[in-house]
Protein backbone atom coordinates (compact mmCIF):
# COMPACT_ATOMS: atom_id res chain seq x y z
CA UNK A 1 0.00 0.00 0.00
CA UNK A 2 1.20 3.69 -0.95
CA UNK A 3 1.01 6.22 1.68
CA UNK A 4 -1.48 7.96 -1.14
CA UNK A 5 -3.59 5.02 -0.87
CA UNK A 6 -3.27 4.64 3.17
CA UNK A 7 -3.61 7.92 3.86
CA UNK A 8 -7.37 7.82 1.22
CA UNK A 9 -8.36 4.95 3.42
CA UNK A 10 -7.60 6.42 6.68
CA UNK A 11 -10.12 9.24 5.32
CA UNK A 12 -12.73 6.82 4.04
CA UNK A 13 -12.50 5.48 7.88
CA UNK A 14 -11.25 1.43 6.37
CA UNK A 15 -8.84 1.07 8.85
CA UNK A 16 -6.91 -2.86 8.21
CA UNK A 17 -6.37 -5.03 11.10
CA UNK A 18 -2.26 -4.65 10.90
CA UNK A 19 -0.12 -1.84 9.38
CA UNK A 20 3.49 -2.78 8.92
CA UNK A 21 6.14 0.43 8.59
CA UNK A 22 9.36 0.33 6.85
CA UNK A 23 11.39 3.47 6.14
CA UNK A 24 14.67 5.32 6.59
CA UNK A 25 13.16 8.52 8.19
CA UNK A 26 12.17 7.67 11.30
CA UNK A 27 10.64 11.16 11.57
CA UNK A 28 8.40 10.30 8.56
CA UNK A 29 7.40 7.35 10.00
CA UNK A 30 6.32 8.70 13.34
CA UNK A 31 4.38 11.22 11.29
CA UNK A 32 2.68 7.79 9.64
CA UNK A 33 1.90 6.54 12.94
CA UNK A 34 0.18 9.83 14.20
CA UNK A 35 -1.69 9.80 10.90
CA UNK A 36 -3.10 6.12 11.53
CA UNK A 37 -3.78 6.74 15.85
CA UNK A 38 -5.64 10.37 14.93
CA UNK A 39 -7.66 8.65 12.24
CA UNK A 40 -8.65 6.04 14.57
CA UNK A 41 -8.39 7.28 17.65
CA UNK A 42 -8.61 11.47 17.31
CA UNK A 43 -5.82 13.60 18.56
CA UNK A 44 -6.12 12.59 22.35
CA UNK A 45 -6.46 8.94 22.77
CA UNK A 46 -7.46 7.18 25.56
CA UNK A 47 -4.26 5.73 27.18
CA UNK A 48 -6.58 2.52 28.23
CA UNK A 49 -6.66 1.33 24.24
CA UNK A 50 -3.67 2.76 23.00
CA UNK A 51 -0.39 1.23 23.77
CA UNK A 52 3.51 1.84 22.25
CA UNK A 53 5.74 -1.17 22.95
CA UNK A 54 9.15 -1.63 22.03
CA UNK A 55 9.60 -5.33 20.84
CA UNK A 56 12.78 -6.34 22.35
CA UNK A 57 11.42 -5.79 25.68
CA UNK A 58 8.26 -7.97 25.31
CA UNK A 59 7.88 -11.30 24.71
CA UNK A 60 5.30 -12.09 21.54
CA UNK A 61 2.56 -13.43 23.64
CA UNK A 62 2.35 -10.50 25.89
CA UNK A 63 1.64 -8.43 22.71
CA UNK A 64 -0.69 -10.30 21.33
CA UNK A 65 -2.54 -10.88 24.73
CA UNK A 66 -2.66 -6.58 24.45
CA UNK A 67 -3.86 -6.90 21.15
CA UNK A 68 -6.61 -10.17 21.44
CA UNK A 69 -7.60 -7.90 24.76
CA UNK A 70 -11.20 -6.09 23.82
CA UNK A 71 -11.00 -2.54 23.79
CA UNK A 72 -12.56 -0.51 26.84
CA UNK A 73 -13.67 2.88 26.07
CA UNK A 74 -13.67 3.32 22.16
CA UNK A 75 -15.25 0.55 18.81
CA UNK A 76 -11.26 -0.01 18.14
CA UNK A 77 -7.54 0.04 20.23
CA UNK A 78 -4.42 0.45 18.50
CA UNK A 79 -0.74 -1.06 19.42
CA UNK A 80 1.79 0.51 18.25
CA UNK A 81 4.89 -2.14 18.08
CA UNK A 82 8.56 -0.84 17.33
CA UNK A 83 11.66 -2.67 16.16
CA UNK A 84 9.03 -5.21 15.23
CA UNK A 85 11.06 -7.69 13.18
CA UNK A 86 12.53 -8.63 16.07
CA UNK A 87 9.15 -10.79 17.81
CA UNK A 88 6.74 -10.94 14.54
CA UNK A 89 8.97 -14.26 13.56
CA UNK A 90 7.74 -15.86 17.07
CA UNK A 91 4.98 -17.42 18.32
CA UNK A 92 1.91 -16.51 18.50
CA UNK A 93 2.49 -13.55 16.22
CA UNK A 94 2.51 -15.43 12.73
CA UNK A 95 -0.73 -17.57 14.00
CA UNK A 96 -2.18 -13.55 15.19
CA UNK A 97 -1.25 -11.85 11.80
CA UNK A 98 -3.11 -14.54 10.15
CA UNK A 99 -5.98 -13.90 12.14
CA UNK A 100 -5.74 -11.36 13.82
CA UNK A 101 -8.56 -9.30 16.30
CA UNK A 102 -11.01 -7.15 14.46
CA UNK A 103 -11.28 -4.88 17.20
CA UNK A 104 -7.66 -3.49 17.19
CA UNK A 105 -5.22 -2.07 14.42
CA UNK A 106 -1.83 -3.31 15.15
CA UNK A 107 0.53 -0.90 13.74
CA UNK A 108 4.45 -2.73 13.31
CA UNK A 109 7.18 -0.34 13.01
CA UNK A 110 10.24 -1.94 11.44
CA UNK A 111 13.80 -0.80 12.43
CA UNK A 112 15.68 1.38 10.25
CA UNK A 113 18.28 -1.10 8.85
CA UNK A 114 21.40 -0.74 7.15
CA UNK A 115 21.33 -1.14 3.70
CA UNK A 116 23.30 -4.33 3.73
CA UNK A 117 21.35 -5.96 6.57
CA UNK A 118 18.41 -8.16 6.22
CA UNK A 119 15.63 -9.26 8.40
CA UNK A 120 16.42 -12.82 8.03
CA UNK A 121 14.34 -15.38 5.91
CA UNK A 122 11.59 -16.14 8.09
CA UNK A 123 11.33 -12.36 9.21
CA UNK A 124 10.96 -11.58 5.24
CA UNK A 125 8.80 -14.46 4.51
CA UNK A 126 6.18 -12.95 6.63
CA UNK A 127 6.76 -9.07 5.58
CA UNK A 128 6.26 -10.03 2.22
CA UNK A 129 2.74 -11.81 3.30
CA UNK A 130 1.91 -8.99 4.59
CA UNK A 131 3.13 -6.88 1.66
CA UNK A 132 0.49 -9.41 -0.80
CA UNK A 133 -2.30 -8.56 1.77
CA UNK A 134 -1.61 -4.15 1.54
CA UNK A 135 -0.39 -3.95 4.98
CA UNK A 136 3.15 -2.80 4.35
CA UNK A 137 3.85 0.65 3.78
CA UNK A 138 7.05 2.13 2.62
CA UNK A 139 7.49 5.60 3.74
CA UNK A 140 10.07 6.81 1.59
CA UNK A 141 12.95 9.56 2.63
CA UNK A 142 12.59 12.88 1.28
CA UNK A 143 14.25 13.48 -2.43
CA UNK A 144 14.82 16.54 -4.38
CA UNK A 145 11.45 15.51 -6.07
CA UNK A 146 9.48 15.29 -3.25
CA UNK A 147 10.79 17.88 -0.56
CA UNK A 148 8.84 20.45 -2.06
CA UNK A 149 5.60 19.30 -2.02
CA UNK A 150 6.35 17.95 1.80
CA UNK A 151 7.15 21.91 2.50
CA UNK A 152 3.82 22.93 0.58
CA UNK A 153 1.87 20.38 2.59
CA UNK A 154 3.09 21.20 6.20
CA UNK A 155 2.13 24.85 5.49
CA UNK A 156 -1.10 24.36 4.34
CA UNK A 157 -1.76 21.76 7.38
CA UNK A 158 -1.02 24.68 9.30
CA UNK A 159 -3.48 27.15 6.77
CA UNK A 160 -0.98 28.85 5.12
CA UNK A 161 0.22 28.99 1.65
CA UNK A 162 4.38 29.48 0.97
CA UNK A 163 5.43 30.68 -2.66
CA UNK A 164 7.92 28.45 -4.71
CA UNK A 165 10.90 30.82 -4.05
CA UNK A 166 10.17 30.41 -0.54
CA UNK A 167 10.07 26.79 -0.32
CA UNK A 168 13.58 26.93 -2.21
CA UNK A 169 15.02 29.04 0.36
CA UNK A 170 13.95 26.76 2.95
CA UNK A 171 15.02 23.47 1.27
CA UNK A 172 18.74 25.32 1.07
CA UNK A 173 18.18 26.12 4.29
CA UNK A 174 17.80 22.71 6.00
CA UNK A 175 18.05 20.48 3.30
CA UNK A 176 16.35 16.89 2.97
CA UNK A 177 15.72 16.53 6.68
CA UNK A 178 12.10 16.23 7.12
CA UNK A 179 12.44 16.79 11.02
CA UNK A 180 14.52 20.20 10.47
CA UNK A 181 12.45 21.24 8.18
CA UNK A 182 9.30 20.81 9.92
CA UNK A 183 10.48 22.12 12.77
CA UNK A 184 11.63 25.38 10.90
CA UNK A 185 7.80 25.20 9.30
CA UNK A 186 6.64 25.35 12.78
CA UNK A 187 8.77 28.23 13.95
CA UNK A 188 7.83 30.57 11.01
CA UNK A 189 4.02 29.39 11.15
CA UNK A 190 4.14 30.61 14.88
CA UNK A 191 6.16 34.01 14.03
CA UNK A 192 3.77 34.70 11.06
CA UNK A 193 0.69 33.69 12.39
CA UNK A 194 -1.27 36.72 11.43
CA UNK A 195 -0.13 35.85 7.54
CA UNK A 196 -1.33 33.30 4.92
CA UNK A 197 0.85 33.92 2.58
CA UNK A 198 4.81 33.00 3.31
CA UNK A 199 7.17 33.99 0.70
CA UNK A 200 11.17 34.07 0.40
CA UNK A 201 11.39 37.81 1.90
CA UNK A 202 9.51 36.71 5.00
CA UNK A 203 11.25 33.00 5.18
CA UNK A 204 14.64 35.01 5.06
CA UNK A 205 13.08 37.37 8.26
CA UNK A 206 11.80 35.12 10.18
CA UNK A 207 15.03 32.33 9.84
CA UNK A 208 17.50 34.65 9.91
CA UNK A 209 18.68 32.63 7.44
CA UNK A 210 20.54 35.87 5.48
CA UNK A 211 23.84 33.88 5.77
CA UNK A 212 22.91 30.66 3.74
CA UNK A 213 20.83 32.68 1.18
CA UNK A 214 23.48 34.92 0.25
CA UNK A 215 25.62 31.80 -0.45
CA UNK A 216 22.88 30.70 -2.54
CA UNK A 217 22.49 34.49 -4.03
CA UNK A 218 26.22 33.48 -5.00
CA UNK A 219 25.77 30.08 -6.52
CA UNK A 220 22.83 32.02 -8.54
CA UNK A 221 25.22 34.80 -9.64
CA UNK A 222 27.81 32.32 -10.78
CA UNK A 223 25.80 30.37 -12.78
CA UNK A 224 24.64 33.51 -14.80
CA UNK A 225 28.31 34.88 -15.34
CA UNK A 226 27.98 37.83 -13.47
CA UNK A 227 32.10 37.72 -11.69
CA UNK A 228 31.82 41.44 -9.62
CA UNK A 229 28.05 40.41 -7.97
CA UNK A 230 29.82 36.68 -7.11
CA UNK A 231 32.53 37.96 -5.85
CA UNK A 232 31.19 40.92 -3.66
CA UNK A 233 28.79 38.67 -2.20
CA UNK A 234 32.08 35.86 -1.45
CA UNK A 235 33.91 38.91 -0.24
CA UNK A 236 30.75 39.99 2.25
CA UNK A 237 29.88 36.67 3.59
CA UNK A 238 34.13 36.10 4.19
CA UNK A 239 33.81 38.80 6.58
CA UNK A 240 30.81 37.48 8.62
CA UNK A 241 31.49 33.91 9.13
CA UNK A 242 34.14 32.15 10.05
CA UNK A 243 32.82 28.84 8.23
CA UNK A 244 31.97 31.02 5.21
CA UNK A 245 34.22 29.41 2.75
CA UNK A 246 33.14 25.78 3.08
CA UNK A 247 29.77 26.86 2.77
CA UNK A 248 29.95 28.70 -0.28
CA UNK A 249 31.78 26.05 -1.88
CA UNK A 250 29.19 22.89 -0.61
CA UNK A 251 26.22 25.61 -2.04
CA UNK A 252 27.92 25.90 -5.51
CA UNK A 253 27.99 22.41 -5.91
CA UNK A 254 24.38 21.51 -4.85
CA UNK A 255 23.57 24.14 -7.58
CA UNK A 256 26.00 23.05 -10.33
CA UNK A 257 24.34 19.03 -9.87
CA UNK A 258 20.99 20.46 -10.06
CA UNK A 259 21.95 22.72 -13.29
CA UNK A 260 23.75 19.52 -14.53
CA UNK A 261 21.07 17.57 -14.00
CA UNK A 262 18.27 19.89 -15.75
CA UNK A 263 21.24 20.18 -18.89
CA UNK A 264 21.38 16.10 -18.64
CA UNK A 265 17.46 15.68 -19.52
CA UNK A 266 17.21 18.68 -22.08
CA UNK A 267 20.16 16.98 -24.27
CA UNK A 268 18.02 13.71 -24.42
CA UNK A 269 14.65 16.05 -25.15
CA UNK A 270 13.12 14.56 -21.99
CA UNK A 271 11.30 16.68 -19.51
CA UNK A 272 10.88 17.45 -15.76
CA UNK A 273 9.45 14.33 -15.22
CA UNK A 274 12.76 12.47 -16.54
CA UNK A 275 14.91 14.30 -13.93
CA UNK A 276 15.08 14.41 -9.64
CA UNK A 277 13.76 18.50 -9.73
CA UNK A 278 9.74 18.99 -9.76
CA UNK A 279 8.34 21.20 -12.78
CA UNK A 280 8.74 24.76 -11.63
CA UNK A 281 12.39 24.07 -10.31
CA UNK A 282 13.55 22.55 -13.57
CA UNK A 283 11.55 25.72 -15.88
CA UNK A 284 13.09 27.62 -13.37
CA UNK A 285 16.66 26.72 -14.06
CA UNK A 286 16.70 25.31 -17.92
CA UNK A 287 17.99 28.71 -19.32
CA UNK A 288 21.04 28.64 -16.45
CA UNK A 289 21.24 24.93 -17.08
CA UNK A 290 21.84 25.26 -21.24
CA UNK A 291 24.48 27.97 -20.64
CA UNK A 292 27.51 25.15 -20.19
CA UNK A 293 28.70 22.64 -22.33
CA UNK A 294 29.08 19.13 -21.24
CA UNK A 295 32.74 19.82 -21.14
CA UNK A 296 32.32 23.15 -19.36
CA UNK A 297 30.44 21.23 -16.64
CA UNK A 298 33.16 18.42 -16.53
CA UNK A 299 35.79 21.36 -15.72
CA UNK A 300 33.33 23.19 -13.35
CA UNK A 301 33.26 20.18 -11.34
CA UNK A 302 36.63 19.32 -11.07
CA UNK A 303 37.44 22.95 -9.77
CA UNK A 304 34.82 22.48 -7.55
CA UNK A 305 36.21 19.47 -6.25
CA UNK A 306 39.96 20.34 -5.83
CA UNK A 307 38.68 23.80 -3.86
CA UNK A 308 36.53 21.65 -1.71
CA UNK A 309 39.66 19.18 -0.96
CA UNK A 310 42.04 22.19 -0.34
CA UNK A 311 39.88 23.36 2.22
CA UNK A 312 39.37 20.55 3.83
CA UNK A 313 42.98 19.41 3.58
CA UNK A 314 45.35 22.35 4.23
CA UNK A 315 45.16 25.75 6.05
CA UNK A 316 44.93 27.99 2.74
CA UNK A 317 43.99 31.68 1.98
CA UNK A 318 39.97 31.42 1.36
CA UNK A 319 39.74 35.18 -0.10
CA UNK A 320 42.43 33.81 -2.98
CA UNK A 321 41.10 30.23 -2.96
CA UNK A 322 37.41 31.94 -3.63
CA UNK A 323 38.80 34.28 -6.25
CA UNK A 324 40.49 31.61 -8.33
CA UNK A 325 36.90 29.05 -8.10
CA UNK A 326 34.88 32.10 -9.33
CA UNK A 327 36.58 32.92 -12.33
CA UNK A 328 37.54 29.39 -12.73
CA UNK A 329 33.63 28.56 -13.02
CA UNK A 330 32.85 32.21 -14.69
CA UNK A 331 35.18 32.09 -17.55
CA UNK A 332 35.66 28.28 -18.22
Amino acid sequence: MTLTELRRSLAKKNYLPVYYLRGQDDFLIEKVVREIVESIMGAEPDPFDYMVMDGPDLKAPSIIDAANAYPLSVERKVLVVHKAESVIVTEPFPSYLDAPSPTTTLVLVESILEKKKNLGKKASSIVNKLDRSGALIKVSSLTERTVYKFIADEFARRGKRITPDASLRLRELKGLSARSLTNEIEKICTAADDKTEVDESLVRQLTGASMLFSVWDLAEAAALRNIPRALEISYRLLETNDSAATQLVSSLVNHYIRLWNIYDVLSRRGTAADSFLEDWLFRKYSGQARQYTREQYSRIFNYLFEADYELKSRKTDERTLLTRLIYQIITT
